[in-house]
């Protein structure tokens, strides 16, 4: 599989994945929009919204879906073995602590939020377009999908390969198992959400 180059750390991802998964930088940044042209006639009314027919909005939910465990399988790839901690090294503890910490709380919020995210639906009236892409189901999950790796990406974790193995063997470790438990929750949230979907479009 083609793999992708982090511009910011330099650590070589996966082809499809999103997100570094060493220091958490978007692949998918986007630049400034430039400056519109200065208009010299009043712009035209927007028209108002269009309802859309149930079927286009069952396809993109489903699709919203499948992106969503994508996301969730890109963030965790495994980069290295875990490092050995040596006596020294648990000695030392983590030199990191209150960043690893920070990230702890991140994925804690996020995955509770998640949580009452699926029990908001889950109690609510079947309302299919509330999975549309304006959706008010749609708006919340993508605010949640891309506020997780901006905060994570905010603490400045230094990258694995930019550290000690031997002094920093506590914090690689760290590293690898953060990992994994954030997928294990993408996945397992991934899976409920495409539940609720199919529960909702059914009108149960």
């Amino acid at each position: 599989m083609k793999k992708k180059k982090c511009f910011k750390c330099g650590y070589w991802n996966a082809g499809d994945a999103l997100y570094c998964t060493l220091c958490y930088e978007p692949f998918n940044k986007k630049p400034a929009p430039a400056p519109a042209e200065k208009q010299l006639q009043p712009p035209a009314a927007r028209p108002g919204p269009v309802r859309q027919p149930l079927k286009p909005l069952l396809l993109k939910a489903i699709l919203l879906a499948l992106v969503v465990s994508a996301a969730g399988t890109a963030l965790y790839v495994a980069s290295r073995p875990p490092a050995s901690e040596t006596a020294a090294a648990k000695a030392r503890g983590n030199r990191f602590k209150d960043k690893t910490d920070a990230a702890e709380k991140l994925l804690a919020d996020n995955i509770q939020a998640k949580e009452a995210l699926l029990t908001e639906i889950s109690a609510a009236a079947p309302d299919p377009e509330g999975f549309g892409p304006e959706g008010r189901y749609t708006r919340r999950l993508i605010e949640l999908i891309e506020a997780y790796p901006e905060a994570i990406n905010a603490l400045a974790l230094p990258c694995p390969t930019c550290v000690d193995e031997e002094k920093d063997a506590v914090y690689l470790n760290w590293t690898e198992e953060h990992k994994r438990r954030e997928a294990e929750a993408f996945e397992n949230f991934s899976r409920r959400y495409q539940a609720v979907i199919e529960k909702q479009l059914a009108g149960k």
